[in-house]
């Protein structure tokens, strides 16, 4: 299929296939552009941080090492194409898995060669990251990486195979070791076009999803509003219960659908499909609250309701950060619970956008 972009002016151009030569290129747009990973085809909540490079497993190094926000942890693994044999691919990341399987049956001795190489490669730790990109404070940051621990003792892995190309014999190898295991492999490909000699147009693929499984990312069952507000009931307060239901009808009545995601902490994430195909905010059983500037810049209309967002939460007293059009800005049921029906009026205000 081509690719055409649309210039200034409007002038098009057919955008040629640009093949890579240095895997090295993968590596770096892995560890410095996680969110542009397509890993919410997943699940419509799961975002990735980068919390080690060159980790040591098995008989060689991860070249990346990723958790979200449940604490499921992602071993990525970066090819080029040409000159890969499939059946040493998949070996490779099995041997890590096993490496880290075999190595860290001790949690702590994990989380400490986890801080020891983000601090090296990362220069800043494990915890500081997951504490800035999930918005957590020290004690979650801690419960996440346990978490992600926890799942290198019961085997629970996400391999992850990132490559220029996946040929339909790596699909097939993929879709069957997801249904007949409790691991998950997926496979991202990226198709790279040239636009100058020195910008180049990626445009990723996830292979793998569509075998899904309740176990992929933390064991834990599916999320339906029963199980949701359950879990709700069983950790936060009764008035925080009763606006997490208001949330909910408010989200059923205004948003065009909404979706459940979350594992451990379920989650519900309504999408305003004329704004973006990515849900405008997410809101948790714990009463966290998420407003999801960071994926819905992707659009025009998200963007004109990232500026509607932003006016209509600093008018009711929130205060955001300079670079909160790139982040997912969590606010505490402690500080929407009063305002509920202001922050409606203001989610119903995003939601309206009419395109161009």
């Amino acid at each position: 299929m081509p690719v055409i972009l649309l210039e200034a002016g409007g002038s098009a151009r057919t955008l040629d296939l640009k093949p890579l030569a240095d895997e090295k290129l993968l590596q770096k747009y892995v560890v410095e552009n996680p969110s542009g990973l397509p890993f919410e085809d997943i699940e419509e909540d799961v975002r990735l941080v980068i919390v080690g490079k060159d980790f040591p497993a098995g008989n060689g190094f991860i070249d990346a090492l990723g958790v979200d926000q449940t604490g499921a942890l992602y071993l990525i693994e970066t090819k080029l194409y040409r000159g890969t044999d499939n059946r040493r691919v998949l070996a490779q990341v099995l041997d890590y898995g096993a490496g880290l399987w075999n190595d860290y049956r001790n949690r702590s001795d994990f989380l400490a060669s986890l801080d020891e190489n983000a601090v090296r490669t990362l220069k800043r730790s494990a915890r500081q990251e997951v504490e800035k990109q999930f918005e957590l404070n020290p004690e979650e940051a801690d419960s996440l990486l346990a978490n992600a621990a926890q799942n290198i003792v019961d085997g629970r892995f996400n391999f992850v195979v990132l490559m220029d190309h996946i040929d339909e014999n790596l699909k097939n190898l993929i879709t069957f070791v997801n249904a007949n295991t409790v691991f998950t492999i997926y496979g991202v490909e990226f198709a790279f076009y040239g636009i100058d000699e020195e910008s180049m147009l990626a445009i990723p693929r996830l292979h793998g999803a569509e075998t899904p499984k309740s176990t992929a990312r933390n064991g834990a069952g599916p999320i339906t509003d029963e199980t949701f507000f359950e879990q709700a009931a069983n950790t936060v307060l009764p008035e925080i219960v009763s606006g997490l239901r208001a949330l909910y009808q408010f989200s059923i009545i205004e948003a065009d659908v909404v979706k459940w995601g979350g594992g451990l902490t379920g989650s519900f994430n309504p999408k305003f499909t004329a704004v973006s195909p990515k849900s405008l905010y997410t809101v948790y059983a714990d009463g966290r609250l998420y407003v999801n500037f960071g994926w819905l810049g992707r659009t025009e209309s998200g963007r004109m309701a990232v500026d509607i967002l932003a006016n209509g939460l600093r008018a009711i007293g929130c205060e955001l950060p300079r670079d909160f059009r790139e982040r997912f800005i969590r606010i505490d049921a402690a500080w929407w619970l009063p305002r509920i029906e202001e922050l409606k009026k203001v989610f119903r205000s995003a939601g309206a956008i009419v395109p161009k």
